[in-house]
């Protein structure tokens, strides 16, 4: 007996799946997979370079299978072809004489099979049921490629040591969407809204001591334990820094998931309109010196070509082209609004951000934007900023500005560190206006040179978001109210781009 069973504890094969199982006799559900392994051509690929939304991009050369192979435990008889049979039989007598197929299934025994099957374009299958397991990912394969029988998945329990390097991508993202997913199942009562980068960080944070088991392995996104392994007793501090971070990796990704699955049963799980802001935010984070300098660790990827508000140009990564996702941001950013009550928001991109400039008026401290009807105003409005993004990107600026009583003024903008202090503020004057002496804080025109430096410096944020500002002659004496000659600042201090116009 013991004998025996030491000769079919190693799996038989490799077969090719259709020459000795028969698809029909597998459970509906999905047969469980383990020691998973992927090739294309003869070589190594994983789940990272198989996955698409909806369907590969049409710059997809690959044009071959890819071939996968595992190892299924065939729980019943009747899953053999009469030709499997024979050929599993064979094997069994080679490994041991004495040892017989039919026996062993009498005997309540199993049989383990190594077995090779041709993957679907689009195998794996994101939360593709009312209900997912979180400790299964379902796999779909063909026959051939011909056939276009829905065939019963797979369910990979592991992958195999050469393949799992090339899924760590997929499988981070199939854990962050397994949250979202549970999100929208056990919080039901949060408006679609209010399902931002913001909510899904302190939920993460808050669900990591919930008693819930369910769905413990895909909320636990940065521990990555053993899939059956005991939960810690306690858990590391996790900031909402290190949340967004996460998320903000993946986060392209996600709008994609989120506009591709909006009709469907799991759609609808982000509110895509702010989920846009989020994404651009990380690229722009991306194209810093530090990268996604969100916490204590950084992610720098080169991202320095085109520009940030091109959505449909970084969808298309992950499948189908440009103008497939411009439609579908179009209509599904749309639909979003028109459920909200109240005027809508446009998140097209601002034109101006490279080529010709959009003009706005400068007017004091960017308190109010310019119309047609201000009469003070020296500058045509071609394009009014949105009053929302220069509340949310300049909080300060609806306020009257002062020298700071600790003499040291910090930018609010949020992962800003510009400071501005009073000796930088005399330097500056003393440079421009050298005949004249500076004495000390309460001196008025040191104020007034206080105004135009944070004005200057809010004019690069100004510019990062899109928006170009043209400067004239009469710039301070707008800023400052008083009648000081206009001189342009320091070289480095200039806006990039931007053109200053020097008194005749």
């Amino acid at each position: 007996m013991a004998r025996r069973n030491l000769s079919i504890k190693e799996p038989f094969g490799p077969y090719d799946f259709d020459a000795v199982l028969n698809p029909e006799a597998l459970p509906k559900g999905g047969t469980p997979m383990s020691d998973f392994i992927m090739t294309r051509d003869r070589k190594l690929t994983g789940l990272d370079f198989t996955e698409f939304i909806p369907k590969p991009p049409s710059s997809w050369k690959h044009t071959k299978p890819v071939i996968a192979c595992g190892v299924i435990e065939v729980d019943d008889v009747s899953w053999f072809t009469a030709k499997g049979k024979e050929t599993v039989q064979s094997d069994c007598a080679r490994r041991q004489s004495r040892l017989d197929l039919a026996q062993l299934y009498k005997d309540r025994k199993t049989v383990r099979l190594r077995v090779r099957f041709t993957m679907g374009p689009t195998p794996a299958t994101f939360m593709n049921s009312t209900k997912q397991e979180d400790s299964v990912l379902k796999i779909h394969w063909s026959l051939d490629k011909q056939s276009s029988t829905r065939l019963p998945p797979f369910l990979i329990t592991d992958f195999n040591f050469q393949t799992a390097p090339l899924c760590r991508n997929f499988l981070h993202r199939y854990c962050i969407l397994s949250f979202m997913m549970h999100l929208k199942e056990t919080d039901p009562d949060t408006p679609l809204e209010d399902r931002h980068i913001g909510y899904f960080a302190s939920k993460y944070i808050e669900s990591r001591d919930d008693e819930d088991e369910e769905s413990y392995v895909f909320r636990n996104i940065f521990e990555d334990p053993p899939r059956n392994a005991p939960r810690p007793g306690h858990h590391r501090h996790i900031s909402p820094a290190d949340v967004k971070l996460v998320f903000g990796l993946q986060a392209d990704w996600l709008l994609a998931q989120a506009l591709e699955s909006w009709d469907g049963g799991k759609g609808k799980f982000l509110y895509i309109p702010k989920w846009v802001e989020f994404c651009r935010e990380v690229r722009l984070k991306r194209r810093s010196p530090g990268g996604l300098r969100w916490c204590s660790f950084s992610q720098h990827e080169d991202e320095t070509d085109g520009d940030i508000e091109e959505d449909e140009r970084y969808l298309a990564k992950y499948g189908a082209d440009e103008d497939y996702w411009k439609g579908r941001l179009e209509s599904r950013i749309n639909a979003a609004t028109r459920s909200r009550s109240g005027p809508k928001k446009s998140h097209a991109r601002p034109v101006g951000r490279r080529g010709d400039a959009s003009n706005f008026n400068y007017d004091e401290n960017f308190s109010d934007a310019s119309s047609e009807d201000d009469t003070g105003s020296d500058c045509e409005v071609v394009w009014q900023p949105d009053r929302d993004l220069s509340s949310r990107i300049h909080p300060r600026t609806l306020h009257e500005l002062r020298i700071p009583t600790g003499r040291r003024w910090c930018c609010p903008v949020p992962q800003c560190r510009r400071t501005i202090t009073l000796a930088q503020i005399r330097e500056t004057a003393a440079r421009r206006y050298p005949d004249l002496a500076w004495q000390d804080a309460s001196w008025p025109d040191l104020e007034a040179f206080f105004r135009a430096a944070v004005d200057q410096h809010y004019a690069h944020h100004w510019y990062n978001a899109g928006v170009s500002v043209r400067k004239t002659k009469e710039l301070y004496l707008e800023s400052t109210g008083r009648g000081l000659p206009y001189r342009p600042p320091p070289q480095e201090t200039l806006v990039p781009g931007l053109k200053e116009e020097e008194e005749g």
